[in-house]
């Protein structure tokens, strides 16, 4: 298990099984083949994405080789409530995201759920391709993440 320091200062920490830090992120072509193989969920390699409450800010981790990190940090713009538009670019640049929390998971799923037994996720995601914002869905409500920065991190 992980832990590290979000910007914010809050300590962020998957050590605990679900836990409320992890979003269990896929890319919709992962997900529509594994529904058309009728893959089991674990099977299905996830996004290493880790979120702060704190701060609304998120993490997605790029594992490149095996002691190098190549961390993006989002951090929430503004919130948005008619509007689904994060960017003036064209939605053809989305890409689209099924998400689950590691809590919500945990609670619908079980050692042999397959992907096509999971409801809908109660978040839309969509990253723009154009200019790297990403517009999060919930209910009505839509918050609108932009790239804070870029860091390379080195495990030591």
């Amino acid at each position: 298990m992980a832990h590290m320091g979000c910007l914010c200062g809050n300590r962020l920490s998957n050590s605990l099984c679900p836990n409320d830090v992890q979003i269990r992120t896929y890319r919709i072509e992962q997900w529509e083949e594994a529904l058309a193989k009728n893959l089991d969920v674990y099977y299905i390699k996830d996004l290493d994405i880790w979120y702060c409450k704190k701060c609304d800010r998120f993490y997605y981790f790029q594992y490149e080789g095996r002691n190098h990190i190549r961390t993006i940090t989002y951090k929430l713009l503004k919130v948005v409530y008619q509007d689904s538009r994060s960017c003036r670019c064209t939605p053809k640049l989305y890409r689209e995201y099924m998400v689950y929390t590691d809590i919500e998971l945990d609670s619908i799923t079980n050692e042999s759920s397959k992907v096509r037994d999971l409801p809908t996720p109660r978040l839309e995601v969509k990253q723009c391709k154009s200019c790297n914002r990403v517009t999060v869905k919930e209910e009505n409500k839509y918050k609108i993440f932009k790239m804070e920065r870029v860091s390379q991190i080195k495990e030591g």
